[in-house]
């Protein structure tokens, strides 16, 4: 339980667009968050990431399936759906919506009142974690291919630099035996899989 810094609040609970929406709560202090501190609206737990110190504020909503990671903020009444992904250390704030297949990473801020929409058939993440791991996911001609490397020595891995499948990665990094190591790259497959479709 001790990974666990948040969960929702049951009876807490808004109904947005035909979906319902749970309030969250953090469950131990991180970052500029308190143990217990109310956040925003997800509408399940793959919406925000255990890990990092990622964060959604104020009245802000994440929904269907859209992720936050990483060191990213969600705040004010911005609203994260579809497929989108927020990483890193990107701050999204204001009225601004964010949704289809949006990728947004580094240290993007986003605090307008506007939408973001994009759709592509690859995405590339880089320093997904401490050890400087730089992915692209890429849709070939019957597979979702990923060429991945890592910067820096990771002991379980027996080489640094990846070209193959996805199942081939979901394989790979199954040996990886420390969950802040590994659960980040596993939520990326979950993402790639959702956001690059397979004809």
């Amino acid at each position: 339980m001790s990974g666990i810094k948040y969960d929702i609040i049951a009876d807490e609970t808004i109904q947005y667009k035909g979906r319902t929406l749970y309030r969250i709560k953090a469950l131990k202090s991180f970052a500029d968050v308190s143990k217990g501190d109310k956040g925003g609206y997800i509408e399940h737990m793959g919406n925000l990431s255990q890990l990092g110190d990622c964060w959604i504020y104020d009245e802000a909503k994440v929904f269907a399936n859209a992720s936050i990671f990483n060191n990213a903020i969600v705040e004010e009444n911005a609203e994260i759906c579809g497929q989108a992904i927020i990483f890193k250390d990107a701050r999204i704030g204001k009225d601004a919506k964010i949704y289809g297949y949006a990728t947004i990473g580094d240290v993007a801020h986003i605090k307008q009142d506007g939408d973001m929409f994009t759709r592509s058939n690859y995405f590339t993440v880089s320093n997904i974690t401490d050890h400087g791991y730089n992915i692209t996911f890429y849709l070939g001609k019957n597979d979702i291919l990923v060429n991945a490397s890592c910067c820096n020595n990771v002991e379980e891995l027996p080489k640094h630099v990846f070209c193959g499948t996805i199942n081939e990665f979901e394989q790979y990094i199954s040996d990886i035996t420390r969950a802040e190591v590994r659960q980040p790259l596993e939520d990326l497959i979950k993402i790639a899989r959702l956001q690059i479709r397979v004809e």
